[in-house]
């Protein structure tokens, strides 16, 4: 059996704000929030035997396989020389999940975070924000329902995985001073400081969920001499756990400053510089800088202008991730690594640590208010992001020349890992797109209209690449797994206590970039999504409302895609189970569609205010 849709989760949140005045113009204040939930959900199932039935279209049939890597028969008797003996006893996970199973994926998440402040204002009229804050979230994984496929019958059927926390910690100093320095406005001048640390560790997960058993890898000696060689995935089959060679606990400082100065030069012309620079003790120092500018012919009329740099640094995430999960492959389950960049195993595949991301941003626009009720915006933009920060495409490791490169530079799952992947600089990318914004508001003897429309076009181009690490699915992806055009229309409407809102949400088409063995390329339709809510003030301190969000119960395109093979006359073959109506990989729709896969949502709310 196997659950489809979102997780089971369970949550709690509680949260705190609050200040006190100190004097007329200072005050302290502080505020945080403190959340914990339980996750559960069901990996892809894994099936005993390897059955045959009808393919979606009906042109023939489709083969279904067992569990490679988990289902394998193990021989338990080893022979003087080392090998096991394929005429000894024998062990198959039949014999502990007959029908299968579906591993079951937990994750338990405490988040908290906490800041104070002291703000206020000096005599001379410098106004000030002192402040503190901290964060950390933090996750324990574990798996029920699953083995380790290669302890064979010394194997738990539950783990304990691991966990990861990231922890942020600021000291900020935020300032601004006003001066009449001769021109249209009064100067605005503004500039801070900052201190940050970012902390991020990934703990052990318990000896079965990463242990390399003695099955992982077995020569099997038959009665006339002759071997053959039986595999087994390594760690808990799904998402093995964090092992030693995963264990990391990293810091990072930085320390930064910035000013930024506004005013208007003219009634009609206004101006705007900022500068900030900031010191990584991994990546150095950098400086960038933000410049705007405004125009207006007239109160109906106006134009605006922007540029600035930017950069980032790797996360601790990017740079040390390791995780091991099953993917697919046509209908076959691979096991799929995503490994640091300065792993061995990645360096083998071309990867090297982490750069920073920079980029130059240039936009222009025009305002238009031609009436008090009518506002109209249209921007474009550019952004050039060079050595971006993003995932390369998946090596796939098929040889035994690889496997022994592996194995040298110590991957303990050498023998049955199928893939990895790892985060990269390999790519440049432009951005180009506008922007339309129309609001309107209108009062009129039938209620109050407020009409928003806003529409997005954009395009992105990988302009540079490494074709040896970004392949051709990633790039296909990164160019066209969103939608170029998005545009969304609301109503609101109200009149004494009655109130309702509609709003309509479109999204273009969008394509898949995939291996042949997966179906290939497929593109996906545009789709169009309705909300709805109706409310009523009751009382000046009750508000009860009832809406629905995606009130048509729309679902984006299936991913029926041919998934290893073809049928008479080259029709495309289907590892899809008409029992599930799923795929043999599990999915229904595809990971990345723009408007989710859950269908509508109807609900009732009642808001009490005191």
């Amino acid at each position: 059996m196997q659950l489809r849709g979102d997780p089971a989760v369970e949550s709690g949140r509680i949260f705190v704000n609050g200040g006190l005045p100190l004097g007329e113009k200072d005050e302290l204040y502080f505020f945080g929030n403190w959340g914990r939930s339980h996750t559960e959900l069901d990996f892809n199932y894994r099936q005993p035997v390897t059955v045959t039935g009808p393919n979606r279209y009906g042109t023939g049939t489709a083969s279904y396989g067992y569990a490679s890597g988990v289902y394998e028969t193990l021989y338990l008797d080893r022979l003087a020389n080392g090998n096991y003996d394929a005429n000894g006893r024998t062990f198959n996970y039949s014999s502990v999940f007959p029908a299968g199973f579906s591993p079951r994926f937990i994750g338990d998440v405490d988040d908290l975070s906490a800041a104070a402040g002291y703000r206020g204002e000096t005599g001379f009229g410098l106004r000030y924000d002192l402040s503190a804050s901290y964060g950390q979230s933090r996750v324990d994984f574990g798996m029920d329902d699953t083995v380790n496929p290669s302890m064979g019958p010394e194997s738990p059927t539950s783990f304990y995985l691991g966990r990861l926390e990231q922890r942020e910690t600021n000291f900020n100093g935020d300032f601004v001073y006003t001066a009449d320095v001769g021109i249209a406005s009064p100067l605005t001048i503004a500039f801070g400081v900052e201190a940050r640390e970012e902390a991020y560790s990934i703990g052990l997960g318990d000896p079965a969920s990463y242990e390399v058993g003695p099955f992982a890898f077995t020569r099997v000696q038959r009665t006339d001499g002759t071997t053959f060689n039986v595999t087994q995935q390594v760690g808990a089959n799904g998402f093995p756990g964090y092992g030693p060679n995963a264990v990391v606990d990293t810091t990072r400082q930085s320390y930064a400053g910035y000013l930024d100065v506004e005013g208007d030069l003219t009634d009609r012309l206004t101006l705007a510089g900022a500068v900030r620079y900031e010191n990584f003790s991994d990546f150095g120092g950098t400086t960038n800088i933000k410049g705007t500018a405004r125009y207006a012919f007239s109160p109906a009329v106006a134009i605006r202008a922007a540029a600035s740099t930017g950069f980032r640094a790797p996360t601790p995430g990017q740079s040390f991730t390791t995780n091991i999960a099953t993917g697919f492959v046509g209908g076959n389950p691979v096991e799929t690594a995503t490994l640091p960049p300065t792993s061995p195993a990645a360096q083998l595949f071309g990867a090297s640590a982490l750069a920073p991301e920079t980029s130059v941003n240039l936009s222009g626009g025009i305002v238009l208010t031609p009436v008090r009720a009518l506002t109209v915006t249209l921007d474009a933009y550019q952004i050039d992001v060079n050595d971006r920060i993003g995932m390369s495409g998946n090596f796939d490791i098929t040889t035994q020349a690889q496997r022994d490169q592996l194995r040298s530079l110590g991957v303990e799952n050498w023998a049955s890992l199928g893939r990895l992947r790892y985060f990269t600089n390999a790519f440049d990318t432009r951005t180009r797109g506008v922007d339309l914004v129309v609001n309107h508001v209108a009062g009129t003897d039938w209620g109050r209209f407020n009409t928003v429309f806003a529409a997005n076009y954009n395009r992105t181009e990988v302009t540079a690449f490494n074709p040896t690490i970004i392949t051709r699915e990633r790039r296909g992806d990164i160019e066209n797994l969103t939608p170029h055009f998005r545009a969304n229309l609301s109503e609101s409407w109200s009149d004494g206590p009655l109130a309702i809102t509609a709003r309509a949400q479109y999204y273009g088409p969008i394509t898949s970039f995939d291996l042949p063995a997966n179906g290939g390329d497929k593109r996906f339709g545009s789709e169009v999504m309705v909300d709805l809510e109706v409310s009523y003030q009751i009382t000046r301190a009750i508000r009860v409302a009832v809406g629905a969000e995606n009130l048509f119960d729309n679902y984006p395109d299936r991913d029926f895609r041919a998934a290893g093979g073809t049928g008479a006359g080259g029709t495309p073959l289907q590892n899809f189970f008409l029992a599930t109506d799923a795929t043999v990989s599990g999915d229904r729709y595809l990971g990345n569609a723009p408007t989710g896969f859950n269908g509508g949502f109807w609900y009732a709310r009642a808001q009490l205010t005191f």
